[in-house]
């Protein structure tokens, strides 16, 4: 006895249907989802002129810049190029941020935000206080950090950035002619 006999009981032959050309409601739905050729080109042309749109706005909005001088050091030194993002959205502390020189626009400087619109800033033993807190600085060397430079409670601007080189023996900053306003701020290094 056969197993099909033994499934289907007593040596009867089970029952087949013809085969059926048509497609099912399942077969169907999968196929759906398939692409023909025009749909694949209209995809891939979409996709094509969205990233050309993206390289276009992603190039207008980063640019390089050559750093001059050593107010930076040992961040960055004379002669480095630096990635900056002109849409560079919230600038935080300890953001590295190039912006237009307050008392003559034309030039450009690099520096790194310390302090944020309405804070308080102090500067003794060449410790920065933050609103009555020291801000960790492991980025400054401490033999360019000797000046002995005070500064005693500098209340930042609500629409300003209070900003210094990590040079400090050797940074015109915010210490001596205040801060960034927001809008001469040219954008974010990274």
């Amino acid at each position: 006895m056969s197993f099909l006999s033994k499934l289907f009981g007593k040596g009867e032959e089970p029952r087949r249907e013809p085969f059926n050309m048509q497609p099912t409601a399942e077969m169907m739905d999968k196929n759906r989802y398939c692409l023909n050729s025009s749909e694949s080109l209209r995809i891939i042309r979409l996709l094509s002129v969205a990233a050309v749109f993206f390289l276009i706005v992603s190039c207008s909005s980063l640019t390089a810049v050559r750093v001059e001088g050593n107010a930076m050091l040992p961040t960055y030194k004379d002669g480095d190029r630096v990635a900056v993002n002109k849409n560079a959205g919230s600038i935080e502390r300890l953001d590295i941020i190039i912006f237009h020189y307050p008392e003559d626009t034309t030039k450009t400087y690099i520096k790194r935000v310390i302090g944020l619109p309405g804070e308080t800033i102090s500067i003794a033993d060449g410790k920065v206080i933050i609103d009555g807190k020291e801000l960790a600085e492991p980025y400054v060397d401490p033999d360019h950090n000797r000046s002995g430079f005070q500064l005693h409670a500098f209340r930042v601007k609500t629409d300003s950035y209070f900003v210094m080189g990590d040079n400090r023996d050797n940074s015109s900053d915010s210490r001596y002619w205040g801060s960034v306003n927001k809008e001469l701020v040219i954008g974010k290094c990274f």
